[in-house]
């Protein structure tokens, strides 16, 4: 499984015809206080199966975790990869919605995607004071 898209941003969703609608893809977000609440953020994800990978039942994890390695919030999913058609590798999409996501202090902070117990991919996300300047 190959990951093909992984990002957050404030708003996305999935039209009549498949295709994803994505806004505002962010990896920082400044906040006046701490901790803070993010009212919501959509996580969008697209893998690829690899040959060999049709019809078979995977569990898709999603952990947030803190700059220390803490887990702070995890989310799970069971998908079945398509067949193929055609010879072309069937794609997956994934949008989560993250609602009241709790942010207790500034740092830096991360997604992991995990296909079974492999991990796939990382998104890193910094979150600032608004007073706080960087070059």
């Amino acid at each position: 499984m190959q990951v093909k898209l992984f990002l957050l941003a404030d708003f996305a969703n999935r039209d009549a015809a498949g295709k994803e609608n994505i806004l505002g893809v962010f990896s920082r977000i400044n906040s006046p206080s701490f901790p803070y609440t993010h009212e919501a953020m959509y996580l969008v994800i697209r893998l690829v199966a690899e040959l060999g990978e049709m019809a078979d039942k995977r569990r898709l994890r999603v952990v947030f975790c803190d700059e220390d390695g803490a887990e702070l919030a995890n989310m799970e999913a069971d998908f079945e990869v398509p067949l193929s058609e055609q010879g072309i590798r069937p794609e997956m999409s994934f949008i989560l919605i993250l609602r009241e996501l709790e942010l207790t202090k500034p740092g830096s902070y991360e997604f992991r995607l995990y296909i079974e117990k492999d991990q796939k991919a990382t998104l890193p996300l910094e979150v600032r004071p608004i007073h706080e300047q960087r070059p």
